[in-house]
């Protein structure tokens, strides 16, 4: 497994795909900091396929964090969101007027519900929840580094960390009563899965003016 340092060594090309084979040797690259302990996926490489079943890459390093796009689903608002991440979004602090310390930046996803990545999207890939979980749900691959917590014009409802019916798309975690979060001040926290969905939903947009109290999460 790679240290966490050795990335600065890595030569990443931003002009190449993510399925390149110029980007294999950094799309393969481990880095223990993206894996949770609690993880029972282990460090196995990720094979993403396209909606036909046609394999795009079969080497991809796993991850079990993501970042937080916001309240709408990333598959149908790639580039428009109201959270810190979205396809070539470019929020800086003062964009942030809801607070950096009630902002939501990264959550958990655990590999026994969908697959995640520290790498990338692969374009015209697809993620899906994992067999054995009871949900199906196939995404676009960009929630392979992105997830939301709802309210969503398909979805009007909220999914709290840790929700039995989790998609693709949602956090969750093997911790017992929530998941670990990253917040925009760079403080982690625990959220309990018996957060108030209105709550959770508020605390993943970045300007929506809502007042979330520390003692709400």
């Amino acid at each position: 497994m790679a240290d966490p340092g050795v990335i600065a060594h890595l030569a990443v090309n931003f002009s190449l795909l993510t399925t390149d084979s110029g980007s294999h040797t950094v799309r393969k690259s481990s880095f223990s900091v993206f894996l949770c302990p609690s993880n029972t996926g282990g460090i196995s490489p990720l094979t993403i396929k396209d909606g036909s079943g046609n394999v795009l890459v079969s080497d991809l390093s796993p991850g079990q964090y993501v970042a937080v796009a916001g309240q709408l689903e990333p598959e149908e608002f790639p580039a428009l969101n109201k959270g810190l991440f979205y396809r070539n979004s470019k929020i800086s602090l003062r964009d942030i007027t809801d607070g950096s310390s009630t902002t939501l930046m990264a959550g958990e996803r655990s590999q026994n519900v969908a697959n995640a990545t520290w790498m990338g999207m692969i374009p015209f890939g697809e993620s899906c929840n994992n067999p054995s979980w009871p949900v199906r749900d196939c995404e676009a691959s960009n929630v392979l580094i992105l997830g939301h917590t709802g309210p969503s014009p398909d979805e009007p409802w909220v999914d709290v960390p840790n929700n039995k019916k989790a998609g693709a798309d949602d956090f969750n975690s093997l911790h017992p009563g929530g998941c670990n979060f990253l917040f925009g001040d760079g403080s982690i926290r625990f959220l309990k899965e018996t957060i108030d969905p209105q709550v959770f939903s508020y605390l993943s947009t970045r300007s929506g003016g809502e007042a979330v109290s520390s003692d709400q999460y």
